[in-house]
């Protein structure tokens, strides 16, 4: 199986002190043989979270963290040729435009969507945690 993590699953890999980082690694080594995959608005997101909430003010440290956490568990990242009008209209509200985009290239590219967050459809997520 091939999985897509999404923002938070990501963090939680990377930042030590979230709440499902020892959920994340464990779920990784566990599935491990597996492939894992990111997208680009995934790693910015990543880093601008990890900006605000890790007290680091080398943005070159955080990005070398994610990139270690990528290399070490062998996270490639997807192509995101998704266009608007493939979001589908599951998603209400501004703050589940970013799901629905990540559950798109999700679909497009076979893969199954990895997140902690319980408000997605169950189709073509797994949800942790």
């Amino acid at each position: 199986m091939s999985f897509l993590l999404d923002v938070n699953a990501l963090i939680a890999g990377v930042h030590q002190d979230h709440e499902h980082h020892a959920v994340m690694p464990a779920w990784m080594m566990d599935n491990k043989g597996q492939s894992f995959h990111v997208a680009p608005l995934v790693t910015t997101g990543c880093l601008r979270v990890l900006m605000a909430v890790s007290g680091e003010k080398k943005i070159a440290r955080l990005v070398a963290a994610i990139r270690t956490f990528k290399d070490f568990y062998e996270v490639r990242t997807v192509e995101d040729d998704i266009e608007l009008d493939e979001l589908g209209d599951w998603f209400a509200g501004p703050k589940r435009v970013k799901d629905a985009h990540l559950l798109a290239i999700a679909n497009k590219k076979s893969l199954k969507l990895v997140t902690f967050d319980k408000r997605l459809p169950r189709k073509g997520v797994l949800r942790l945690g």
